[in-house]
C-alpha cells in the first residue's frame, strides 16, 4: 500500500487483492458451505428489509455479487464496486439482467465518488477482512448524504459454541485455505464502535444465529 493525500490506496499487488481474486471461481459455493444456507438466506432477507425502491446504493466490496442481486431488485440504482476484476467479472454476469446497476472497479480506501452522492452504503463481509476498516468507513461516510444509511454485515465466531466455531474454521480452511492475517472476528459491540467512531449513529444491531452467526448493523450519517 502507498499513501496519497493522507488516504490509504489499495495496490493491485496487495495481499488483500491477490487473496480474494484467486477465490473468484470457487467463492459462491465456498461461502454457502462455510456459513450455511439458512444463515446466508437469513442475511439476504435482513438486507432486503433495510432497502427501499427510492434508494441510490453504493456497495463496497461486492465480491461475486452474492448480495448485489438482492439490492438490485429492491432499489432505484446500485453501484456495485470491488477492487478485484476477477470478482467483478462474476458480478457482471450475475447482474446482467438488471438495468439499474453499474458494476465498476473501486478502491474502498479511496472512493472516486463525490461527497453526499448515495442514500445507502452497503458492506457485506468487508470490515472483518480489511486491514484498515476505519478508513473504509470514513470513505463511506463521506459519500453518503446527510441522513444516509450504512448497512454492514459481517460473519463472526462470537457467540458460537467451541465445537461450532471449530467446525466453521475447518470448513473455511478446507475451501479457502488459511485466511489472511488481517482477518478478524468482531463482536457486535466492537463493530458498532467502529461505525460510531466514523460518525454514524446505530439505528439497529442484531446477530442472526443459524448454522453460523452474522452481525447486522443499520447506522445513519449524522
Amino acid at each position: 500500500m502507498g499513501l496519497s493525500e493522507g488516504r490509504i490506496i489499495m495496490s493491485s499487488e496487495s495481499k488483500e487483492y491477490q487473496y480474494w481474486s484467486k477465490k473468484a471461481d470457487s467463492f459462491d459455493a465456498a461461502n454457502t458451505y462455510i456459513v450455511g444456507q439458512n444463515t446466508f438466506e437469513a442475511a439476504q432477507n435482513w438486507l432486503k428489509e433495510q432497502l427501499t425502491i427510492q434508494d441510490n446504493v453504493l456497495e463496497i466490496g461486492c465480491g461475486t455479487g452474492i448480495f448485489s442481486a438482492v439490492i438490485a431488485e429492491s432499489v432505484r440504482h446500485l453501484t456495485a464496486t470491488d477492487m478485484s476484476e476477477e470478482m467483478l467479472a462474476k458480478t457482471r454476469l450475475r447482474l446482467q439482467k438488471y438495468s439499474n446497476v453499474e458494476v465498476k472497479p473501486a478502491d474502498g480506501y479511496q472512493l472516486a465518488h463525490a461527497e453526499s452522492t448515495f442514500d445507502v452504503a452497503f458492506m457485506g463481509n468487508v470490515l472483518h477482512i480489511v486491514k484498515e476498516p476505519s478508513t473504509i468507513l470514513k470513505e463511506s461516510y463521506r459519500t453518503l448524504r446527510k441522513g444516509g444509511r450504512l448497512l454492514a454485515m459481517d460473519y463472526t465466531l462470537a457467540g458460537m459454541t467451541l465445537p461450532t466455531k471449530l467446525a466453521m474454521i475447518i470448513r473455511y480452511v478446507s475451501k479457502l485455505g488459511m485466511p489472511p492475517r488481517d482477518n478478524k472476528s468482531y463482536r457486535s459491540e466492537e463493530l458498532a464502535q467502529l461505525l460510531q467512531q466514523a460518525g454514524f449513529t446505530i439505528q439497529d444491531a442484531q446477530t442472526i444465529k443459524r448454522e453460523s452467526n452474522v452481525i447486522c448493523l443499520n447506522a445513519v450519517k449524522r
